[in-house]
């Protein structure tokens, strides 16, 4: 197995987090893992990297957000569409009884 992609710290804190909040950040600088993390713990990824998934999003985020079928979900590079917080706000909470 490469050495990136071996079991980190972050993975207990993720599942901590995971079982208090539908909504978790992940920041870091450059370089760090992240995606690859994400990559790893999420059932369904989606990177605003790829500019067809970032104009989904952009022109409806509620739709967006309604076909990310299995959870969790990894959105990577989240801040590349700020539309998508308000959604996000809304989905959770339209679906309480879902992330409880």
């Amino acid at each position: 197995m490469m050495a990136h992609l071996r079991r980190r710290h972050a993975h207990e804190i993720y599942e901590k987090l995971l079982k208090l909040s539908p909504l978790i950040g992940i920041f870091g600088h450059r370089q760090v893992g992240k995606t690859t993390f994400l990559e790893q713990v999420c059932h369904t990824y989606r990177t605003f990297d790829d500019m067809e998934t970032l104009k989904a999003a952009q022109q409806d985020s509620s739709r967006f957000l309604k076909g990310l079928r299995k959870f969790p979900a990894g959105i990577d590079e989240s801040q590349m569409c700020v539309e998508l917080f308000p959604a996000l706000k809304e989905h959770v909470r339209k679906h309480k009884l879902f992330y409880q």
